[in-house]
Protein backbone atom coordinates (compact mmCIF):
# COMPACT_ATOMS: atom_id res chain seq x y z
CA UNK A 1 0.00 0.00 0.00
CA UNK A 2 1.86 3.31 -0.92
CA UNK A 3 1.23 7.05 -0.10
CA UNK A 4 -1.78 8.97 -0.17
CA UNK A 5 -2.42 12.22 -0.84
CA UNK A 6 -5.23 14.66 0.51
CA UNK A 7 -6.15 17.98 -0.94
CA UNK A 8 -8.05 20.42 0.89
CA UNK A 9 -10.67 22.33 -1.78
CA UNK A 10 -10.91 25.92 -2.30
CA UNK A 11 -8.25 28.65 -0.25
CA UNK A 12 -5.13 30.49 -1.72
CA UNK A 13 -5.44 30.49 -5.77
CA UNK A 14 -3.10 32.70 -8.22
CA UNK A 15 -4.70 35.74 -7.42
CA UNK A 16 -6.82 35.37 -4.46
CA UNK A 17 -8.48 33.08 -1.90
CA UNK A 18 -11.69 31.08 -2.25
CA UNK A 19 -13.59 30.51 0.30
CA UNK A 20 -15.73 27.79 -1.33
CA UNK A 21 -19.54 27.43 0.53
CA UNK A 22 -20.11 29.53 3.21
CA UNK A 23 -22.63 29.23 6.03
CA UNK A 24 -22.74 33.20 7.01
CA UNK A 25 -24.44 32.30 9.87
CA UNK A 26 -21.81 29.77 11.65
CA UNK A 27 -19.36 32.39 10.40
CA UNK A 28 -17.74 29.03 8.34
CA UNK A 29 -16.30 28.76 4.93
CA UNK A 30 -15.71 25.23 3.00
CA UNK A 31 -12.25 26.36 3.21
CA UNK A 32 -11.78 27.12 6.75
CA UNK A 33 -13.57 23.94 7.58
CA UNK A 34 -11.97 21.09 5.14
CA UNK A 35 -8.86 22.73 6.04
CA UNK A 36 -9.58 21.85 10.14
CA UNK A 37 -10.37 18.69 9.47
CA UNK A 38 -7.16 18.03 7.72
CA UNK A 39 -5.24 19.11 10.73
CA UNK A 40 -6.84 16.87 12.48
CA UNK A 41 -6.66 13.70 10.26
CA UNK A 42 -2.75 14.46 10.53
CA UNK A 43 -2.51 13.32 13.97
CA UNK A 44 -3.74 10.39 13.20
CA UNK A 45 -2.27 9.38 10.23
CA UNK A 46 0.84 8.75 10.44
CA UNK A 47 3.59 9.07 7.49
CA UNK A 48 0.90 7.53 4.78
CA UNK A 49 -0.57 10.27 3.94
CA UNK A 50 0.42 13.59 2.16
CA UNK A 51 -1.63 17.15 3.17
CA UNK A 52 -2.07 19.50 0.66
CA UNK A 53 -3.74 23.08 2.40
CA UNK A 54 -2.19 25.80 1.34
CA UNK A 55 -2.97 25.93 -2.34
CA UNK A 56 -6.01 25.65 -4.45
CA UNK A 57 -4.85 23.00 -6.46
CA UNK A 58 -7.81 23.30 -9.12
CA UNK A 59 -6.97 27.19 -9.55
CA UNK A 60 -3.25 26.68 -10.11
CA UNK A 61 -3.97 23.28 -12.33
CA UNK A 62 -1.29 21.74 -10.09
CA UNK A 63 -3.18 17.69 -9.96
CA UNK A 64 -0.98 16.13 -12.61
CA UNK A 65 2.38 17.27 -11.06
CA UNK A 66 1.40 16.97 -7.86
CA UNK A 67 -0.67 13.93 -8.08
CA UNK A 68 2.18 11.35 -9.53
CA UNK A 69 3.55 8.71 -7.55
CA UNK A 70 0.23 8.76 -5.20
CA UNK A 71 -1.93 5.40 -4.37
CA UNK A 72 -4.75 7.78 -4.28
CA UNK A 73 -5.74 11.41 -3.62
CA UNK A 74 -8.92 11.91 -1.85
CA UNK A 75 -9.80 15.72 -1.99
CA UNK A 76 -12.11 17.44 0.33
CA UNK A 77 -14.84 19.77 0.03
CA UNK A 78 -18.23 20.70 1.42
CA UNK A 79 -21.61 20.32 -0.30
CA UNK A 80 -23.68 23.84 -0.21
CA UNK A 81 -27.57 24.23 -1.77
CA UNK A 82 -30.85 25.69 -0.11
CA UNK A 83 -29.98 25.01 3.64
CA UNK A 84 -32.19 21.67 3.50
CA UNK A 85 -29.97 19.50 1.40
CA UNK A 86 -27.76 17.16 3.66
CA UNK A 87 -25.73 14.25 3.44
CA UNK A 88 -22.42 12.94 1.95
CA UNK A 89 -21.02 11.94 -1.61
CA UNK A 90 -18.09 10.77 -3.05
CA UNK A 91 -17.54 12.16 -6.66
CA UNK A 92 -15.36 9.61 -9.52
CA UNK A 93 -14.29 10.14 -13.16
CA UNK A 94 -17.62 9.24 -15.28
CA UNK A 95 -15.12 6.79 -16.58
CA UNK A 96 -14.42 4.96 -13.59
CA UNK A 97 -15.85 2.43 -11.28
CA UNK A 98 -15.73 2.91 -7.59
CA UNK A 99 -13.29 0.91 -5.82
CA UNK A 100 -13.16 0.12 -2.23
CA UNK A 101 -11.58 3.04 -1.01
CA UNK A 102 -14.40 5.08 -2.69
CA UNK A 103 -16.65 2.78 -1.51
CA UNK A 104 -14.74 2.79 2.12
CA UNK A 105 -14.60 6.69 2.70
CA UNK A 106 -18.73 6.81 2.08
CA UNK A 107 -19.42 3.98 4.28
CA UNK A 108 -17.45 5.88 7.02
CA UNK A 109 -19.11 9.38 6.75
CA UNK A 110 -22.57 7.57 6.21
CA UNK A 111 -22.29 6.71 9.84
CA UNK A 112 -22.88 10.66 10.29
CA UNK A 113 -24.53 11.61 7.24
CA UNK A 114 -27.39 11.25 5.04
CA UNK A 115 -25.72 9.03 2.60
CA UNK A 116 -26.11 10.45 -1.26
CA UNK A 117 -23.81 7.82 -3.06
CA UNK A 118 -21.26 7.70 -5.28
CA UNK A 119 -21.88 9.81 -8.54
CA UNK A 120 -19.87 9.79 -11.73
CA UNK A 121 -19.34 12.70 -13.02
CA UNK A 122 -17.67 14.38 -16.23
CA UNK A 123 -17.79 18.01 -14.88
CA UNK A 124 -14.75 18.12 -12.72
CA UNK A 125 -11.35 19.33 -13.80
CA UNK A 126 -9.21 17.47 -10.92
CA UNK A 127 -11.20 14.08 -11.86
CA UNK A 128 -10.53 14.57 -15.81
CA UNK A 129 -6.74 15.71 -15.77
CA UNK A 130 -6.23 12.55 -12.87
CA UNK A 131 -8.12 10.01 -14.82
CA UNK A 132 -6.36 10.56 -17.91
CA UNK A 133 -3.12 10.24 -15.78
CA UNK A 134 -4.27 6.58 -14.07
CA UNK A 135 -4.20 8.54 -11.02
CA UNK A 136 -6.85 6.95 -8.72
CA UNK A 137 -8.61 10.36 -7.62
CA UNK A 138 -12.10 11.16 -5.63
CA UNK A 139 -13.55 14.03 -4.49
CA UNK A 140 -15.18 13.88 -1.12
CA UNK A 141 -18.42 16.30 -0.37
CA UNK A 142 -18.63 15.58 3.65
CA UNK A 143 -21.62 17.66 3.97
CA UNK A 144 -23.48 20.43 3.30
CA UNK A 145 -22.39 23.55 5.44
CA UNK A 146 -25.34 25.18 4.89
CA UNK A 147 -27.27 22.82 6.61
CA UNK A 148 -27.48 23.27 10.51
CA UNK A 149 -27.89 19.52 11.31
CA UNK A 150 -25.12 18.81 9.04
CA UNK A 151 -22.69 20.93 10.84
CA UNK A 152 -23.60 19.97 14.37
CA UNK A 153 -22.96 16.55 12.98
CA UNK A 154 -19.62 17.58 12.07
CA UNK A 155 -18.41 19.63 14.79
CA UNK A 156 -19.62 16.52 17.22
CA UNK A 157 -17.66 13.71 15.33
CA UNK A 158 -14.89 15.49 13.28
CA UNK A 159 -12.17 13.90 15.61
CA UNK A 160 -14.27 10.26 15.07
CA UNK A 161 -14.77 11.53 11.33
CA UNK A 162 -10.40 12.26 10.99
CA UNK A 163 -9.48 9.33 13.16
CA UNK A 164 -11.85 6.84 10.45
CA UNK A 165 -9.72 3.86 9.27
CA UNK A 166 -11.19 4.96 5.77
CA UNK A 167 -10.35 8.77 5.33
CA UNK A 168 -7.19 8.79 7.55
CA UNK A 169 -5.62 5.21 5.95
CA UNK A 170 -5.40 4.62 9.59
CA UNK A 171 -5.91 0.91 9.04
CA UNK A 172 -5.67 -0.04 13.01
Amino acid sequence: MGKHLVICGHGQGRTGYDPGAVNAKLGITEAGKVRELAKLMSKYSGQQIDFITEQNVYDYRSITSIGKGYASITELHFNAFNGSAKGTEVLIQSSLEADKEDVAILSLLSRYFQNRGIKKVDWLYNANQAASRGYTYRLVEIAFIDNEQDMAIFENKKEDIARGPCISNNRS
